[in-house]
């Protein structure tokens, strides 16, 4: 009971850290910057994290259970990791790609100029949400292994580089500011946690690179054709065909390419057709 208390009580911690670093950029902000740049943040933050609260966010009910269960087998702890960062990537990576694409005549399409500040931000924080995405399955191994006191000192580190930094930051250098330093530390934290869980499960540099690295490089080369396509398009990107044009091209030389280029998943989805 007492083991339990204690697990419970780093559980209770985190869960507050991460309330606080959720919600206290948008004061701090408001207070720098005034209403208005909070309101173009804050729809660029909650648009750009997408993929963490579509992907990850929704895997934590299934994976922490599966990773505890596996405690002391380290060796399948190890394989379903992979292969969980793996489909993570397969899906977070179009999708924050597509909103550094997309996003621009999206937001100019649906909501008109009077929001093109925010277009920058969520293209900013887009990389954001995608690092979140990745690294987010960190903290259900440490939770899953009996260590929840890694994921409270990241958390901790965290708030500690966030506030009262930010205020600062937003002050000399603006939203674009906030959001290229809130994009910077979760990306060296993020590398912190990956890091850590690759010596605690003993998975090399190149094998976790292999689970994430393809479809990385792949949506990144679409939205940067796509980006140098724009000005080339027949139709204005932010008019419905023009916006049509790019989504359903990227999107389908994304699968397309995916599937010709990755054995693994072709055989999955041969096999799902197959057998439904």
């Amino acid at each position: 009971a007492k083991r339990l208390l204690r697990f419970g009580n780093f559980v209770f911690l985190n869960d507050a850290l991460i309330f606080l670093i959720l919600t206290l950029d948008r004061p701090i902000l408001g207070r720098a910057l005034g209403v208005v740049t909070v309101g173009h943040y804050d729809f660029a933050y909650r648009l750009g994290n997408y993929p963490q609260s579509m992907v990850t966010n929704n895997l934590y009910s299934v994976i922490l259970p599966v990773f505890t269960r596996l405690r002391g087998q380290t060796a399948e702890l190890r394989r379903v990791y992979l292969t969980t960062i793996r489909y993570i990537t397969y899906i977070s990576a179009p999708i924050a790609f597509a909103l550094v694409l997309l996003g621009p005549p999206f937001l100019r399409l649906l909501y008109g100029d009077k929001w093109a500040p925010a277009i920058p931000l969520l293209q900013t924080l887009a990389f954001f949400g995608l690092i979140s995405a990745i690294a987010g399955p960190t903290g259900s191994v440490f939770y899953g292994m009996g260590k929840p006191v890694r994921q409270l000192f990241i958390h901790i580190v965290k708030v500690v580089a966030l506030f009262p930094a930010l205020y600062f930051v937003a002050l000399g250098y603006g939203a674009m500011g906030v959001a290229v330093y809130i994009t910077a530390v979760s990306l060296a934290l993020g590398m912190v946690s990956v890091l850590w869980t690759n010596h605690m499960l003993d998975i090399r540099p190149l094998e976790y690179l292999g689970a994430i690295a393809g479809p990385l490089a792949l949506a990144g080369l679409l939205a940067a054709a796509g980006l140098a396509a724009t000005p080339h398009l027949p139709v204005p990107a932010n008019s419905i065909p023009g916006f049509l044009i790019l989504a359903i091209a990227f999107g389908g030389a994304y699968v397309g390419l995916l599937l010709l280029l990755d054995g693994g998943m072709r055989s999955r989805v041969s096999d799902l057709l197959t057998h439904p």
